[in-house]
């Protein structure tokens, strides 16, 4: 069959056929349809499109040019050999009276960028939906394409509204500037702009961070600006309100450079505390605020920090700007980087002067007391000794010569008054016991050493656990206070190994030279548990040692058993 337009016909790059309308047969087909169909030329001559496209729609079609009605881009499926199913948007056009022209878009691959570009419209719209900054995008002419919600409830102006329109056309008090930093933007400047202020309809202003980055293509064209709003009002209320409790804190807070010592930051704290302004410290070495008594534990402190990134309760003294110095205790934790190294210090410095005084106060009460007491111990002994028994005494004297002017024939009163004399005797052992355990009269008559050998002996008599004794020869010379409280510490270690140590022996040895006392109490029985509170006794001893300017040591000994040491400075 010739067609007049044959050539253009076979030429055309747009795939064409013609149908005859009555049988719906393929008369005709030009290479470019044969290509969208994926089938030769022959195959196709003689063919119904039934094959090509599905029933329904040509039944349609068909119907639709029957009637008159012109047939402009309709979508269709197209079926290939292989199964493979092609979007096709048809045209058909009469021809003559009996064919049609049959015009193809293959629009397939136009549907799969439509259906990617909604999807990734969907899921941009889920991202900008999940941010908690407020995101837009605006096209390269400054019109919005995206819009989040967070966007949304910053600026008062819903997303459709705000879709394909200016910024300075949307925002009803938009911050100053705004059109000239989104020229900028668009002319290719990243902008940063913090601080801006945004009143959004029937709210209160508010204060925000503006970023905007151009998008460029790739060949560094501007198609478009990504703009982000950082809602900084309540960041600013909460610093406001942190830096407000920073500096009016009753406590000094510092922060120090974790390497160097140097200070870094510190509130109004530090100058009430030392006196010294924020202004002559920040810096310098925080080892400058030190007082020379307390610099080698501040340096051993921070060598500690450095090594664990904490200091807990650490006393010390630091100097004030007079000269003077306060007792201040340190809290120190660190502020590690992404790697873990340490990079400052978070610090607290506490005045703790005034508990140090009450402390001093207390400890002078309670040596008072501890002084007090051993002298009225003194008293009530003597007058055990020297009244109570010398009445006893006088008592026996009685009974003895009422025994010796009975009649020889009064069995019955000679057996009352040697009962009565037994517990006149009693009595007076006891008296003896009690006014040694008050007051031993060895310590003030033959010093220490000879109390210390008694006390043993009694311990040892008493317990049946054997004690060793090794002290020097002579009274030492030691002070009174001194020798008390070292005998007291004995009189208390010996009741504690009585009472928990289940021990078979125990050892005391006192050792006196230049450098001062050491009192050491050594036994073998279960031990000391470990990290267990110190009982009153225990603080008992502690607190009679600090008064005379000694220390207590008490440790569990390997071997087992436990070691209590007393030290004396000379």
């Amino acid at each position: 069959m010739t067609l007049p337009f044959d050539a253009v016909f076979r030429a055309s790059p747009v795939p064409q056929a013609l149908v005859q309308l009555s049988t719906s047969v393929l008369v005709a087909v030009n290479p470019a349809f044969a290509a969208l169909a994926e089938r030769s030329e022959a195959e196709l001559l003689g063919l119904t499109n039934t094959g090509l496209f599905e029933p329904a729609k040509r039944e349609e079609l068909r119907a639709r040019v029957l009637g008159g009605e012109a047939v402009r881009e309709v979508p269709v499926e197209l079926t290939r050999p292989s199964g493979e199913k092609r979007s096709v948007l048809l045209s058909l056009d009469p021809v003559g009276s009996d064919l049609l022209l049959v015009t193809a878009e293959d629009i397939t691959e136009q549907r799969r960028a439509e259906l990617a570009l909604g999807h990734s419209q969907d899921l941009s719209a889920l991202v900008l939906g999940a941010l908690d900054e407020a995101v837009a995008v605006l096209d390269a002419d400054a019109r919005y394409l995206l819009f989040s919600p967070k966007m949304e409830e910053l600026s008062g102006c819903p997303a459709e509204r705000a879709l394909g329109r200016h910024p300075w056309e949307v925002l009803t008090n938009p911050a100053p500037g705004l059109g000239q930093r989104v020229a900028r933007a668009l002319a290719g400047e990243t902008i940063d702009a913090p601080g801006l202020e945004i009143t959004p309809p029937g709210k209160p202003p508010r204060r925000v961070d503006l970023f905007a980055r151009p998008v460029l293509s790739v060949e560094r064209a501007v198609r478009g600006v990504v703009v982000r709003l950082t809602d900084v009002t309540a960041l600013s209320e909460a610093r406001a309100r942190y830096q407000d409790l920073f500096e009016n804190a009753p406590d000094a807070y510092l922060s120090v450079d974790g390497q160097t010592g140097t200070l870094i930051e510190c509130n109004r704290g530090l100058e009430r505390l030392t006196g010294f302004s924020a202004s002559e410290v920040i810096g310098r070495p925080v080892f400058e605020l030190y007082h020379p008594s307390s610099l080698a534990a501040g340096r051993a402190a921070f060598a500690e920090f450095q090594r664990t990134g904490k200091i807990d309760d650490l006393e010390l003294e630091v100097l004030r700007k007079d000269g003077s110095a306060v007792d201040v205790s340190l809290h120190v934790t660190a502020i590690r980087d992404a790697s873990g190294a340490i990079v400052r210090s978070r610090s607290i410095w506490r005045d703790i002067s005034r508990r140090k005084r009450d402390e001093t106060k207390l400890r002078e009460l309670a040596v008072a007391l501890q002084n007090v007491r051993e002298e009225e111990g003194k008293r009530i002994a003597r007058e055990l000794h020297d009244e109570l028994g010398q009445a006893m005494t006088a008592l026996q004297l009685d009974l003895g010569w009422l025994e010796r002017h009975l009649p020889t024939g009064a069995s019955e009163l000679h057996q009352r008054l040697a009962a009565a004399r037994a517990l006149i005797d009693e009595n007076l052992q006891l008296a003896r016991r009690l006014s040694s355990e008050l007051r031993p009269a060895l310590l003030d008559d033959l010093g220490l050493p000879a109390a210390m050998g008694w006390l043993c002996r009694e311990f040892e008599g008493r317990t049946a656990i054997r004690c060793t004794l090794h002290v020097p020869e002579g009274p030492g010379a030691l002070t009174e206070p001194q020798r008390t409280a070292l005998f007291r510490v004995l009189q208390e270690a010996l009741t504690n190994v009585a009472r928990h140590a289940r021990a078979e022996q125990v050892e005391v040895r006192l050792d006196l030279g230049p450098g001062g006392a050491v009192l050491g109490v050594h036994d073998d029985g279960v031990g000391i548990p470990e990290g267990s509170p110190r009982g009153l006794g225990m603080l008992g001893m502690q607190e009679r040692l600090r008064a005379v300017g000694g220390e207590l040591e008490v440790e569990r000994r390997p071997g087992g058993g436990t070691a209590v040491r007393a030290r004396l400075p000379a």
